[in-house]
């Protein structure tokens, strides 16, 4: 596993940067060290004149993960009541 919290990737042709976070052991939670890596390389890439857009990701071993974790899907009663009116 590369130790780069933040990677980069430039696509030369479409002007757009991908940056994927890599913390794939903690599902790419959020913690001190990876939200300055990622400010950082957001900084570079809006410094850099080819680039016209930022996208973020995360790696695709914590989407593994996440997709082996992600609980069933409620019942049709349960999500009734979550799409109350604003306001109530």
């Amino acid at each position: 596993m590369c130790d780069e919290l933040v990677l980069s990737h430039k696509d030369p042709v479409d002007a757009f940067v991908t940056l994927t976070m890599n913390r794939p052991d903690k599902m790419n939670a959020m913690s001190q060290a990876l939200g300055n890596a990622l400010a950082a390389a957001i900084v570079r890439a809006g410094n850099d004149p080819e680039v016209r857009a930022v996208i973020s990701t995360r790696s695709a071993q914590s989407r593994r993960r996440a997709a082996l974790s992600t609980p069933a899907p409620v019942s049709g009663r349960e999500c009734a009541r979550c799409r109350a009116p604003p306001g109530r």
